[in-house]
């Protein structure tokens, strides 16, 4: 098995990391949201809000971190 090297990480990649969350959130928000199946199930809303909150939650400590 290979040995991972370790990844310095900069700015760029916590800008990166910032990014793709705003973009799944957004998604989630576009595609998922507003899909009349998710849109008329209760318990489907909730759970994919939920993973939204996270992410932006996420979004938020990456914000911090640099």
């Amino acid at each position: 098995m290979k040995k991972k090297k370790k990844l310095k990480l900069d700015k760029f990649h916590y800008h990166e990391a910032l990014d793709r969350c705003y973009i799944v959130a957004n998604i989630i928000e576009d595609l998922l949201i507003g899909h009349p199946v998710i849109s008329k199930n209760k318990f489907l809303r909730k759970k994919i809000r939920k993973s939204q909150k996270n992410i932006m939650k996420a979004y938020t400590k990456i914000g911090g971190m640099y």
